[in-house]
């Protein structure tokens, strides 16, 4: 059911509600160890935060693209995710 809120917030420009159903989204495959799809799910919002231009939600998306890389042993890529975070 969050697939489809994010899928129809995005259709209708509802950013809000949009970054809020791909962050449960994201926060349940992490949860469940499917990093994959935490790293798909944080990709597809940074497109759309930067798409949107929303600062805020681009920071928060590489921080999470940056908890999937560490948890799959990547931590040059998350500390990379990081510091972009963070220069935002």
């Amino acid at each position: 059911h969050w697939r489809r809120l994010a899928d129809a917030a995005k259709a209708g420009g509802f950013q809000r509600q949009r970054f809020g159903a791909l962050s449960v989204l994201s926060d349940e495959a992490y949860r469940g160890d499917d990093i994959d799809a935490v790293e798909k799910i944080e990709r597809e919002a940074l497109a759309d935060a930067r798409g949107w231009g929303n600062r805020p939600e681009e920071a928060a998306s590489l921080y999470g693209l940056a908890l999937g890389a560490n948890a799959s042993g990547r931590p040059d890529d998350a500390e990379q995710h990081f510091r972009e975070a963070i220069a935002i």
